[in-house]
């Protein structure tokens, strides 16, 4: 999610798979739908065209993904492409190094023995790295305290991010080394 220092701030959720986009349990061990606790959340469940996509990162200050996982993550990725302060978990990201001083910690577990809830936890059931949430909340008071530090930082690395993940450059590498494997 991303969320903003602005006064009367808005959170901005997106979830690509269900109706459901919190990794919060209430006291019945219920996953809980943000957007209807709290009137400063936007659950954003349908895909934006590029233009969109990019003014919503500009306008808010901190991209927030504390995920248990993923194949490769492309929003953090997009956010600091952006030049995007993000707070992200970090050992599963094959960009962790541009996390920098905001990357999450988290541990290793099993979602078993973690107790995750049936929704979250039947189509992923094995290993994850579980976000610490304490330190999710220093990450996210220290990135609000120290903005304009940490704009400034992942902003001077956004042209790297750009260079490095040029993606017609990266599609043009494999083909080339399909085409030389398979001649």
């Amino acid at each position: 999610f991303f969320f903003s220092s602005r006064r009367r701030h808005t959170r901005c959720l997106s979830d690509w798979s269900s109706d459901v986009c919190s990794s919060d349990l209430n006291e019945k061990n219920e996953l809980v739908q943000p957007e209807k606790m709290y009137n400063n959340i936007k659950v954003i469940t349908e895909e934006y065209p590029i233009e969109q996509l990019v003014q919503l990162y500009h306008s808010h200050h901190v991209l927030v993904y504390p995920s248990w996982g993923e194949g490769f993550g492309f929003i953090p990725l997009q956010g600091l492409a952006t030049g995007m302060p993000v707070i992200s978990t970090y050992d599963w990201a094959q960009y962790k190094d541009y996390l920098g001083p905001l990357k999450l910690k988290s541990r290793l577990t099993n979602a078993e023995t973690e107790g995750v809830p049936k929704a979250v936890g039947d189509p992923h059931m094995g290993s994850f790295y579980k976000p610490d949430r304490e330190h999710l909340e220093n990450q996210m008071y220290d990135a609000a305290e120290n903005f304009k530090a940490y704009s400034g930082y992942y902003f001077a690395q956004s042209t790297e991010i750009h260079k490095e993940y040029d993606w017609i450059k990266l599609t043009k590498n494999a083909f080339e080394h399909l085409e030389e494997k398979f001649s």
